[in-house]
């Protein structure tokens, strides 16, 4: 052999040797790159699960409430309560009495304020 093919084979030895590396390296962005996809997945996941189990809490809660106000709906004085506030019933004998709202005028009576405190600003302008 000359020396001028074993320069050539020492050449191609060391194309396929960079060769060989370039691709290992692709193969191990690739592999890193799916290993954050399914790590962000996982977390994304996990914040879900999270979610779930404080829902499932929450209506395990409200499911014990619901058996208790079953429970309580058996009960008379329970049935009482409920037809005088819910349905505005009364016992014979009984009278009602109803107080008229204040929160209506109280809110009336502050915009009427905003009112004058914003014309006076204007004519304070003004002037």
């Amino acid at each position: 052999m000359s020396k001028t093919e074993k320069s050539k084979i020492k050449l191609g030895k060391n194309l396929l040797l960079v060769v060989a590396v370039i691709v290992l390296l692709v193969v191990l962005v690739f592999f890193a790159k799916q290993n954050m996809r399914i790590n962000n997945k996982r977390e994304k996941l996990q914040v879900e699960l999270d979610s779930l189990e404080q829902r499932m809490l929450e209506l395990t809660k409200e499911k014990e409430n619901l058996q208790g106000t079953i429970i309580q709906s058996d009960e008379q004085e329970y049935l009482e309560e409920v037809a005088r506030e819910e349905l505005n019933l009364k016992r014979v004998g009984e009278s009602v009495v109803a107080f008229p709202v204040v929160e209506e005028q109280e809110e009336t009576e502050e915009q009427d304020m905003e009112q004058q405190n914003l014309w006076q600003k204007i004519m304070d302008k003004i002037r």
